[in-house]
């Protein structure tokens, strides 16, 4: 027999020891791991991703990372991020974090911004693979207590990465705030404005060639392609999470034209509008109504 006695008392991380929520809980499986997810952020709290198979690039913030098995990745509060399957499909765990403070961070931060948001934990992760699983199997099949068991094995998955990473956490190089940085900020914050590379140009005051080129060694995408991806990961964001008809989500991400905003979807997504919602969404509300 192994027996380990477990101390009385311990320090929390949490600030004032006021334990974190779990917003959501969502698994990507080869059915719907071959879609991509465009730009996007999450104003109301954080997010944890597990890749258990395939291999993607992701742009967390200003920097692109090919990730792989094994690989967590973390999302602070407010920070755009998109991700695409690479050669294949993509099957990963994802959890949204609201009410998080932990001792030194900004509210619903999970890592430092000088600390690189993705850890390649490789056989390392499998634990956290596990509890993933558990997360989702509880949340998916219910119950009384479904909530407040997914709420601490959210916690336990959360404090596992945290621990793996007082080792093996990168520190992120620093950089100076580049004109590269200002075009994204920009295009950040006005990106549902009826933008062109002229009147961003003029804004700036820099010629529209040499903000083409600035802005595409960057990022990787002309400033109208990231435009563009903007507006497709609001607008997966509000078919998943409203119940506004096509067009009215092609009027509030920048599209008077339905039919165009379709044709767009289509093309960066993979499915229209309507196929998208149908097949994501039917996962997401079976999951989501036991997190609440």
């Amino acid at each position: 027999m192994i027996q380990y006695q477990v101390p009385g008392t311990w320090e929390s991380c949490f600030l004032d020891g006021r334990l974190p929520r779990l917003s959501r809980v969502c698994h990507i499986d080869g059915d719907n791991g071959w879609l991509p997810r465009a730009m996007h952020l999450h104003g109301d709290g954080a997010e944890l991703v597990y890749i258990m198979d395939g291999h993607g690039l992701h742009m967390i913030g200003d920097n692109v990372y090919h990730t792989g098995p094994g690989d967590v990745l973390i999302y602070n509060v407010g920070v755009p991020h998109d991700e695409r399957p690479q050669g294949g499909p993509l099957r990963y765990f994802c959890c949204g974090i609201t009410s998080l403070r932990l001792k030194g961070l900004a509210e619903n931060c999970i890592f430092p911004p000088d600390v690189e948001p993705v850890l390649h934990m490789g056989e390392d992760g499998e634990g956290v693979g596990a509890l993933f699983s558990m997360l989702q199997e509880t949340v998916g099949q219910g119950g009384q207590y479904a909530s407040e068991q997914a709420r601490f094995l959210m916690i336990s998955l959360l404090l596992r990465v945290l621990e793996y990473a007082k080792g093996h956490a990168e520190p992120r190089a620093a950089a100076p705030y580049t004109l590269g940085q200002r075009i994204k900020q920009y295009i950040d914050e006005n990106y549902l404005q009826n933008l062109t590379l002229t009147s961003i140009s003029e804004h700036l005051g820099i010629s529209p060639y040499y903000l083409g080129r600035l802005f595409k060694e960057k990022t990787g995408y002309s400033p109208m392609q990231y435009i563009i991806n903007r507006r497709m990961g609001e607008a997966q964001t509000l078919l998943i999470t409203t119940q506004d008809s096509v067009t009215r989500i092609a009027e509030r991400v920048g599209y008077d034209n339905p039919n165009y905003f379709n044709l767009l979807f289509k093309k960066n997504i993979g499915l229209t509008p309507g196929q998208y919602r149908r097949v994501v969404c039917a996962q997401e509300e079976r999951l989501a109504k036991y997190t609440k």
